[in-house]
């Protein structure tokens, strides 16, 4: 029995979303933007005010790309029916084709095939697509407007997948009293008097939509100064907005603004008007931070002016005389900051601010082994599934039992095969000509993130920059979807803040009111965080586990009474390397004078090592077109 959709709402029915309402209307009046993206959380009437849409623009339907979409619904692919009743090979369209002429509808954006969703976006913005599959070749027009809603609490779009969204308007609960009401009383009479409420409200759709229809007829013809696109420029780079298309979008925009107000010409409170849809989803970090320099003025007027050090101090330290083959490792000097006893004494504790954040590498994946000490690279794998889920990528020939037929890819067997007809069909289908899927899921992963909250990296504001790298780090996973834990060790032992999660705000606020201050009991850090990563990967099989270890590789805590702290820690490292879950280690040491304590460590754990700056991807460019002139 087909489902029947639900009663459409009137689109001036939906009470308040001002500006996702101004970016539909906008795309609906302008030829040259095409897409158009709603963010909130569930409960703001995103749906509802996507799926009005056609009643303010007669004549257009809203297709609708379900979650979980096959590729040959919404891509195309063989004409099974021509194919099984003709014996020839054909293209049958998808979802996307059907949409040309008309709208195109995509809830929950952000949790659709990352590789289907890059296809939607191009195929829309170029107006047509190309199929290649199942051994059919066709081409189809896309001449539509898609229009994405999703919630971001429920995983977030990258960056250059959000910039693709030509207008990006954000939704929220309403704050006043009266928005409540309204929305009530709208609930009510809508559930009481489903035909009446859309009569109540067909008048306002009507008129809107003749004022749509006038907008498209003049948006043509609508100028704008020299004077208000450098003012536009402006904005974009202000905001850090790279590339062009918010700069075209804002033009656009601004052009349809006006032509729904039956001007000819765009003033500046068009541009300000809808400079936020366009602009604040390709606003970048650096660009808030450049708003407001006082926090940089004011750590520079706080920071106490260096004192110049005695020529003994800028030599590195010489190695003790007894040094050779068969001495102790060198042991890490005592700074004057750290906790002397284990854990005892009140150890005065520092508030440090979120230091700058950045764009950060994929560090779970290392292909040239260049930092590799030994054991294994981390990486976010797709692996073939044994099951039915996952996505579809091919196909093999069965093995006797199949369980997922390629139903597809059978009936090319078949029609390849050569036999004639049976039974009235025009290919018949053997044991032989059997094909399953093949399908592919990802593994998920958890990042258990270590951070030493000990005195030493209060030295030098070096706990600030350590924040901002973990912020950026958490920022990394949290966009693809990862579970993320914290654990920080300071005074006489480790403790777990944040258990495993994928809340971004939990960990976030947990960081920020870090403090630091105390001793570095290092050996029970990697002991607390070996157990419970090795408890976690054994209950969640499958999961790629990492525990991500910031430091510098100091340690004056013990984890048992009476050793050798740095000694024991290192010779704990050793006896860990072999565990179920991948280490990385993060070098938080900053000198000169530099030991490389941290690169030890990661060499005696089999461990991935980086220093903290490696982390910064845009450091990582300047640095190699530093090197190679700027010629890659």
């Amino acid at each position: 029995m087909p489902q029947l959709s639900p009663p459409r709402i009137p689109f001036t029915s939906v009470e308040g979303m001002e500006d996702a309402k101004k970016a539909i209307l906008c795309a609906l009046v302008s030829p040259n933007i095409r897409t158009v993206l709603i963010q909130g959380p569930p409960g703001t009437g995103k749906t509802a005010l996507a799926r009005s849409i056609p009643g303010i623009d007669p004549g257009k339907r809203l297709v609708n790309v379900p979650l979980g979409v096959a590729d040959e619904d919404l891509l195309g692919g063989l004409d099974l029916e021509r194919a099984i009743k003709g014996g020839g090979v054909g293209a049958r369209a998808g979802l996307l084709a059907e949409s040309h002429g008309n709208l195109l509808y995509i809830d929950d954006v952000n949790l659709l095939d990352e590789r289907l969703s890059a296809v939607v976006l191009e195929s829309v913005a170029s107006g047509g697509m190309s199929l290649e599959r199942d051994g059919v070749s066709a081409s189809y027009e896309c001449d539509t407007k898609l229009f994405a809603t999703m919630n971001p609490l429920e995983g977030a779009l990258k960056g250059h997948y959000l910039d693709r969204f030509d207008l990006c308007a954000f939704s929220d609960y309403p704050s006043e009293e009266d928005g409540r009401k309204a929305i009530a009383r709208k609930s009510l009479h809508r559930a009481d008097d489903p035909k009446g409420f859309a009569r109540a409200h067909s008048e306002g759709d009507a008129e809107l939509a003749a004022k749509v229809a006038r907008a498209r007829e003049i948006v043509g013809f609508v100028t704008i100064s020299d004077g208000l696109i450098d003012i536009i420029n402006e904005l974009c780079h202000g905001v850090g907005a790279h590339g062009m298309r918010g700069s075209l979008a804002l033009v656009n925009a601004s052009k349809a603004l006006a032509a729904l107000d039956s001007r000819d010409e765009v003033t500046l409170a068009d541009v300000e008007s809808v400079a936020v849809i366009c602009l604040g989803h390709r606003r970048t970090v650096d660009a808030v931070a450049e708003e407001d320099p006082e926090p940089r003025r004011r750590d520079a007027e706080e920071k106490p002016e260096k004192q110049p050090e005695k020529p003994s101090e800028q030599r590195p330290p010489t190695p003790p005389k007894n040094s050779g083959p068969d001495s102790p490792p060198p042991r890490p000097p005592p700074r004057e900051d750290d906790d002397p006893g284990e854990g005892g004494g009140e150890a005065r504790e520092i508030l440090h601010e979120i230091g700058r954040r950045f764009r950060v590498i994929d560090y779970l994946v290392r292909g040239d082994g260049a930092r590799k000490t030994k054991g294994r690279a981390g990486r976010r794998d797709a692996v073939i599934s044994d099951d039915s889920t996952g996505r579809h990528v091919s196909h093999r020939e069965s093995d006797g039992k199949p369980a997922d037929v390629d139903i597809g890819a059978t009936i090319r067997a078949a029609a390849r095969s050569g036999r004639g007809p049976g039974d009235g069909l025009a290919i018949s289908v053997t044991k032989d000509d059997i094909r399953e899927k093949v399908r592919e899921k990802r593994t998920g992963s958890t990042i258990l993130f270590v951070m030493d909250a000990s005195g030493s990296l209060g030295l030098r504001r070096r706990m600030a920059a350590v924040k901002g790298a973990m912020l950026s780090m958490l920022l990394e996973s949290y966009v693809k979807r990862d579970r993320i834990g914290l654990m920080v060790f300071r005074r006489d032992g480790a403790e777990m803040v944040v258990p495993p999660t994928k809340s971004f705000e939990y960990g976030y606020r947990r960081l920020e009111d870090l403090r630091t201050g105390g001793g570095t009991p290092l050996g029970d850090a990697l002991v607390k965080s070996h157990e419970y990563m090795t408890r976690y990967a054994c209950s969640n099989p499958g999961e790629a586990c990492y525990v991500v270890l910031l430091t510098d590789g100091r340690a004056n805590v013990a984890f048992k009474k009476g050793e050798d702290p740095h000694s024991e820690a290192m010779a704990i490292a050793g006896a860990l390397s072999d565990s179920t879950f991948d280490w990385i280690v993060v070098d938080t040491e900053e000198g000169p004078p530099t030991f490389g304590f941290a690169a030890d460590l990661a060499r005696n754990l089999g461990a991935t090592y980086f220093k903290l700056e490696d982390l910064d991807a845009d450091a990582l460019k300047d640095s190699v077109a530093l090197v190679t002139g700027g010629r890659y």
